[in-house]
């Protein structure tokens, strides 16, 4: 007994041809069970870049200010103000100049802020051209922390690899902070010590 065939259909022993799956749009490639596994992990390319590793670095930049700005005389130049206050006769409040290296540390985090935007542009651009299917959007590092855990989460699904900037970027943040602290707090220690024994 035979069976009949039907345009773009296989004839199947021991029952009717169905037609064959067709892609749902023009262009649209068709996959066993019609359903599309996604883009296989490349492995072979590796999710490291210069321009990363820079961001992830970037925050220790923050310490710079520490270098360039007199703490101790700083906070001890606030004191001396908020003692003094207003004038009684004219009601003004004495205006303390801002120290010229915070002016240039606030500079250099600006710097770094949009430096970081133009690195994970090269970052992404990078990582597309190297093979490896739609990247982070970098436009997610107007939001820093945002654009390096995304970008590490998508890097480890699309090639394995990948969270060690993440774990490097946590840590040096981690520092920066602890070290801030620990010189401000030293700072306005010495300050308060100086201020009791006066």
């Amino acid at each position: 007994m035979t069976h009949p065939s039907y345009p773009g259909g296989d004839q199947q022993p021991g029952g009717p041809a169905y037609p064959a799956q067709q892609p749902a749009y023009p262009g649209q490639p068709s996959y066993p069970g019609g359903s599309d596994p996604g883009q296989p992990r490349r492995t072979d390319v590796s999710p490291s870049t210069p321009f990363f590793w820079v961001i992830v670095l970037l925050p220790l930049t923050g310490l710079l200010i520490f270098t360039m700005v007199d703490l101790h005389a700083y906070l001890s130049d606030i004191m001396r103000v908020a003692e003094a206050g207003a004038d009684p006769s004219t009601g003004a409040v004495p205006m303390m100049p801002t120290p010229p290296g915070l002016l240039i540390g606030q500079l250099i985090s600006w710097a770094a802020y949009a430096l970081t935007v133009v690195l994970a542009f090269f970052d992404w651009r990078t990582l597309r051209n190297r093979g490896i299917d739609r990247p982070f959007p970098w436009p997610w590092a107007f939001l820093s922390l945002v654009y390096v855990i995304g970008r590490s989460v998508v890097v480890k699904r699309r090639t394995g690899r990948g969270l060690a900037p993440l774990v490097v970027y946590i840590v040096v943040v981690v520092g920066v902070f602890v070290v801030s602290s620990a010189i401000v707090a030293s700072a306005v220690g010495a300050v308060a010590s100086t201020v009791s024994g006066s």
